[in-house]
């Protein structure tokens, strides 16, 4: 459908439970560039209100969108819905049952025999524990694995840390370095990705993803949910979770809004004017290397109302 060298230009993720119908077909209406198609990804769509659903059924049903494949995951799909009939009758339902660590595993072990590779079960553990169990993202580190690989049939643990690994020391350089408000630290490791081959895009969509997941964090903490609860929910590594629950704690509701937003206004500029990739990335890193502090309106209230999250 959409070849992963075309991904950064053509690919989106969002999450039901952050963006409405209006976001959505926004990113669907947008013309490929240099694809046959775009494909936006919804996550968590059972999260989109009632008047969204009904709104990007109502739109799908009048103006389809013929450059544009819209997939809903859901946790569960219910099929007695008007929601999910609606969209099988505009589309098709698929289900996929990957409810534990191991048939992730094994799922992964799968699409790389779709390739011709050979993933070894301790490779497979090792692409999981450093990227996590979401699917997505493990489709994508695959395909650029399969690429380090070449012609060698067997992909081994050594070419997961080689790729997976390198990637995602540097992300959680950029990451960790944000939560303590040191802008320049994040800017060295953001070069060290581009310097990597990293596309900016996809080194804005990284960082996107761990604010999103921050913010969940941030609220899942917020309901006194465990720290294994909380990384059940958000599939990722445990490793992972320490540092985002730091940055989570150390980063207001309103300093995480403006960062949302200007995360939201980098990507628009960065699909406009790719050229200018570094300076907007340089820009945004400066913008939100400032906002790692809770802010002094938050720090005179008690603890726990100051951890409630915003409506």
């Amino acid at each position: 459908m959409l070849p992963p060298d075309r991904w950064s230009l053509n690919l989106e993720v969002v999450s039901g439970a952050e963006s409405g119908a209006e976001e959505i077909l926004s990113r669907a209406e947008t013309l490929p560039f240099l694809a046959s198609c775009r494909v936006v990804v919804v996550r968590e769509a059972e999260r989109l209100s009632s008047s969204d659903k009904e709104r990007i059924v109502d739109y799908l049903q009048m103006h389809p969108l013929p450059h544009a494949c819209l997939i809903f995951l859901m946790a569960q799909i219910d099929r007695r819905s008007s929601f999910v009939r609606a969209l099988q009758s505009l589309g098709k339902a698929i289900s996929s049952d990957l409810t534990g660590a191991q048939e992730v595993k094994e799922w992964l072990q799968a699409r790389a025999r779709q390739k011709g590779k050979r993933l070894s079960p301790a490779a497979a553990g090792a692409l999981c524990d450093l990227m996590g169990e979401d699917p997505n993202l493990l489709v994508g580190e695959l395909e650029k694995i399969v690429l380090l690989v070449g012609e060698r049939e067997e992909i081994r643990i050594e070419d997961v840390s080689a790729q997976a690994g390198k990637r995602v020391h540097h992300i959680f350089e950029v990451t960790n370095a944000l939560g303590h408000g040191k802008a320049d630290e994040a800017l060295k490791a953001v070069r060290c990705l581009l310097e990597q081959g990293e596309e900016a895009l996809g080194i804005l969509g990284m960082l996107t993803r761990h604010f999103r997941l921050l913010s969940k964090a941030k609220e899942l903490d917020a309901h006194r949910k465990s720290r294994g609860e909380i990384a059940r929910e958000l599939k990722i590594p445990p490793s992972y979770l320490g540092a985002l629950l730091s940055h989570a704690a150390a980063i207001s509701w309103d300093a995480l809004e403006g960062v949302l937003g200007d995360l939201l206004r980098a990507d628009s500029l960065l699909k406009s004017e790719k050229p200018l990739g570094i300076l907007v990335l340089e820009r945004l890193i400066l913008r939100t290397g400032q906002s790692k502090l809770v802010s002094e309106r938050e720090r005179a209230l008690p603890e726990r109302q100051r951890r409630e999250p915003v409506a």
